[in-house]
């Protein structure tokens, strides 16, 4: 497992997920933060049926903050993660 802890933006862009319905842990995102991390979600979908990706969270906190709508330009390569 990677440690999130000093990360301050992740991006979740035109991704397709095998699993739908996916709860982010907002408690166990923001132990032993000191700042924010901002999720942007942009055109995802669930791959089985290609319909839009449903996501919730288990919380509220001051240090997570979904930013979705956005297409970022990066200066850097995207990478292939699995769950």
């Amino acid at each position: 497992m990677v440690n999130i802890v000093n990360v301050e933006f992740v991006s979740f862009e035109q991704c397709l997920f095998t699993f739908d319905n996916y709860q982010f842990a907002v408690s166990q995102i923001t132990q032993n933060r000191k700042k924010p991390l901002h999720v942007n979600l942009h055109q995802n979908s669930f791959e089985e049926t290609r319909l839009p990706w449903v996501w919730s969270t288990d919380g509220e906190s001051h240090l997570f903050e979904i930013v979705g709508g956005n297409n970022y330009e990066y200066t850097y390569e995207p990478i292939h993660m699995t769950f």
